[in-house]
């Protein structure tokens, strides 16, 4: 009985940090346009990239899966650690050639809170901005396999199955 509850206490604990933060992310960012990006509420998934190698990784499983197509996703990617001239010169412009909107934390506001391991990529499930489940990747097969899981059980995105 005290083994299990040591076990609980032990897992909010791991939990609690990144639930507290997804909950607390400022509602809106701005994507590689200049639009807003919002983490609301009908967000029922947000991918995390913290570096380059993790951001690479990202980007091939979400174009190898169209995940993005779902209403429910997001990919934030923490830009805090691009010099602001290499970021309007070279990342943006190619950020825009891509057909799916980047949510970009230039504050990375985010990196102290959400971030892994470097080169890996954090998936969270969530509902109603709370934390369901928290996932880090680091092989594409891997990521790609449970992007797919994500929009095939997502409401919103069953006609995208058919």
């Amino acid at each position: 009985m005290r083994e299990t509850l040591l076990i609980g206490v032990i897992l909010c604990v791991l939990i609690a940090p990144a639930s507290a933060g997804i909950e607390q992310l400022d509602a809106a960012f701005s994507d590689q346009f200049g639009h807003p990006c919002h983490l609301n509420h009908e967000v029922t998934w947000l991918l995390f990239a913290h570096d380059k190698a993790g951001s690479h990784l990202a980007m091939k499983a979400l174009e190898s899966t169209a995940a993005l197509n779902d209403p429910g996703g997001r990919y934030l990617v923490d830009t805090s650690a691009i010099p602001g001239w290499v970021a309007s010169w070279f990342v943006l412009p190619k950020l825009r050639e891509l057909p799916y909107a980047v949510c970009l934390d230039p504050k990375g506001e985010t990196a102290e809170t959400l971030a892994g391991e470097p080169g890996t990529v954090q998936v969270y499930r969530l509902h109603r901005r709370g934390l369901q489940q928290r996932q880090e990747f680091s092989q594409l097969s891997a990521l790609e396999r449970h992007l797919r899981l994500l929009i095939s059980t997502s409401p919103e995105a069953k006609p995208l199955l058919q």
